[in-house]
């Protein structure tokens, strides 16, 4: 091997070698049947090897510590010219180019070309501080368990051979079936310094995440029954990435809740997100075995949608804040290019969801009436009330006196259509119902969308689409 200046900077500057630096290498017994340049990784001791055939090869190590680079060259016999340069980069990298030929005699040219082309790939690499390099790079070992009950004989066990065999910086344990004291003495003997846990849904769910501080520090940001969100960050290193634990709901409805929790988890971060768990959501009928057949589930683009030329369009809906049972309803009015024409809100105080979605309904269709429109498509975000409407059989004795004015209000237009629709094109209305609950005025109308209200608007105009989980079957009509 060639003893080099480690600092040299243009190749063709590279200083001449006295015969009395040349450093004479030793045959290894022969351990393979390819000749390999083994690069060993002091953190893990995990070889990444570099097969020689009739082309040279190489290869690129960088970091900030003094460590001794291991170079193992295994062939019976084997006769190689390894060339080693160094240059020191941006806040004291260093950076260390490995060139390994078969046979001698190898010209500078040769040696000059594999240079540039490491520079010339080296340009494709995001900078350092952006990518990690091989002494930023760990292997975390992540375990995810549904152990459909915590408290079997087995259970404990199960989770010391689990780390015995595996050694996970993470175990997450779904379907615990327990929560609250019971489930904090269980986790307290298990071989984990911390643990975090989420309440059951009744009997069933549960969710652990356990980990060790020496090996990860994990900082929880939030949780529900079907979710657990923490920063994970490994010791030494300046990278934080987001891991979420999912045990979904065997329902469908709590299912949902869920799906809408993650689309606003996604909108609050930048970080590199790891979702993990079980979403209970099969692809296809081979995935569950036994039991009732599973719906096919899609995800769907939902917009809100202009209705057809010289038609208008009225979205209503109810809204309730908080736990005062403080309800309001309202809506927004626009035409076939999308275009504002009207908005109200109502406050209405004690009342149910049901009422207050049919009270927006029939204001709407006031505001529509006295607007003269002939041509209307009416959309709310319940199906009840669609159906009801449209179900001469239907009988609701808290609804029927305002079910009965909706009905004798549709009678005013020549034309007019009522459908259902996703409550992602349904934002604008949903916006002013949420007023109506806040606001102190009994009834207000608008005649251009409210500050609060002008983004949805642009949105809706511009067409934005929104992703939904909907049963294969969904038709909306």
């Amino acid at each position: 091997m060639e003893a080099r200046n480690p600092w040299w900077a243009v190749l063709a500057d590279t200083p001449t070698v006295r015969a009395e630096r040349r450093m004479v290498w030793e045959a290894t017994p022969q351990t393979s049947l390819r000749p390999v340049l083994c690069e060993v990784n002091h953190m893990e001791c995990l070889p990444k090897h570099r097969v020689l055939e009739r082309q040279p090869t190489a290869t690129v190590i960088m970091g900030i510590q003094h460590i001794t680079k291991l170079i193992q060259i295994f062939q019976l016999t084997l006769v190689v010219s390894l060339y080693v340069d160094s240059t020191e980069l941006e806040m004291e990298v260093l950076q260390h180019n490995l060139m390994l030929f078969l046979g001698t005699g190898q010209t500078r040219e040769m040696v000059a070309q594999m240079v540039w082309n490491l520079r010339e790939e080296a340009k494709r690499v995001p900078p350092f501080d952006e990518y990690p390099s091989l002494n930023q790079i760990f292997i975390m070992n992540i375990i995810v368990w549904n152990c459909r009950g915590a408290l079997k004989p087995s259970f404990q066990s199960h989770v010391r051979e689990l780390v015995r065999n595996h050694n996970p910086a993470i175990l997450v344990v779904m379907e615990t079936r327990i929560g609250g004291d019971r489930a904090r003495e269980i986790t307290d003997r298990l071989p984990f310094e911390n643990a975090y846990h989420t309440e059951t849904i009744e009997y069933a769910g549960g969710l652990w995440m356990l980990w060790n501080s020496d090996r990860v520090d994990i900082t929880p940001m939030s949780s529900t029954e079907q979710e657990i969100h923490a920063i994970v960050k490994v010791p030494n290193s300046n990278s934080n990435w987001l891991f979420t634990a999912i045990y979904a709901s065997p329902r469908s409805a709590e299912r949902h809740i869920l799906w809408n929790n993650l689309i606003k988890v996604s909108e609050l971060h930048n970080w590199p997100w790891v979702m993990a768990g079980d979403f209970n959501e099969p692809l296809t009928e081979e995935d569950k075995y036994g039991g009732r057949a599973s719906t096919q589930n899609v995800i769907r683009r939902i917009r809100w949608e202009r209705p057809p030329s010289g038609w208008k369009k009225l979205n209503t809906d109810g809204s309730c804040i908080g736990n005062s049972r403080s309800f309001g309803c309202g809506g927004a009015v626009r035409d076939d290019h999308g275009e504002w024409i009207a908005g109200f809100s109502r406050y209405i105080g004690t009342s149910c969801s049901v009422v207050a979605e049919m009270w927006g309904l029939r204001d709407g269709l006031v505001l529509c009436k006295n607007l003269n429109i002939q041509c209307l498509v009416a959309e709310l975000d319940t199906s009840m009330i669609v159906a009801a409407l449209t179900k001469p059989e239907y009988a609701n004795n808290i609804i029927s006196p305002i079910l009965d004015d909706c009905k004798q209000l549709l009678t005013h237009f020549q034309q007019v259509q009522i459908r259902h629709c996703f409550r992602q094109a349904n934002r604008c209305a949903d916006k002013m119902a949420r007023k109506g609950a806040e606001q102190q005025l009994d009834f207000c109308v608008f005649n251009s969308p409210p500050v609060d209200v002008l983004e949805i608007f642009r949105e809706d105009f511009d067409g934005m689409y929104f992703n939904r989980l909907c049963p294969e079957r969904v038709v909306l009509c």
